[in-house]
């Protein structure tokens, strides 16, 4: 069994109505049939399934990456967003624990990493540090970011997006 956490609450619908879902569990049948249930906010599988046959699973597979954005689009979204609120740094966004991470090296003392510690529009600010030291300051293109990093930018200012219409809706 495999279990896929969402990274943001949504919901089901079973014979007892709409449900709150965390994510899913997949695991194989008896058949050769895959099994996909919802995982329930108090985190058990849920009172439904989807059964997919195994040789059906690689065009469900490109099926749901085809309805994914791309990294070019979430780009497009990520700038829209600074457009909107302006440029923000690492330290502003109060919901974030800690900066994306482009590269780190080290063995627990010496360490040396590079963190994207500011969103522009055309660009982001990467700090190199030494442990607590800084080091350097690059500026890289969000194109010629990592799928991963871009990933997480995009959650990081769709979260800031959301925040930001939040407070603006109550005052």
């Amino acid at each position: 069994m495999k279990d896929v956490k969402f990274k943001s609450t949504t919901t089901f619908l079973g014979r007892n109505g709409e449900f709150k879902s965390t994510g899913l569990l997949i695991s194989m049948s008896l058949l050769n049939e895959v099994f996909i249930q919802p995982i329930t906010s108090k985190g058990f599988p849920g009172r439904a399934y989807l059964a997919v046959p195994i040789e059906s699973i690689p065009e469900l597979i490109e099926a749901l990456k085809s309805l994914a954005p791309s990294k070019n689009d979430k780009i497009k979204e990520i700038k829209e967003i600074i457009m909107v609120w302006g440029s923000v740094v690492m330290g502003e966004l109060t919901f974030c624990d800690h900066s994306p991470c482009i590269s780190s090296i080290g063995n627990g003392k010496n360490n040396v990493s590079q963190l994207i510690e500011g969103f522009r529009l055309e660009y982001v600010q990467a700090i190199t540090y030494q442990d607590e030291l800084e080091l350097g300051e690059d500026f890289i293109n969000y194109e010629d970011l990592s799928d991963e990093l871009i990933d997480e930018i995009h959650g990081i200012l769709k979260e800031h997006d959301e925040l930001m219409r939040e407070e603006n809706e109550t005052l």
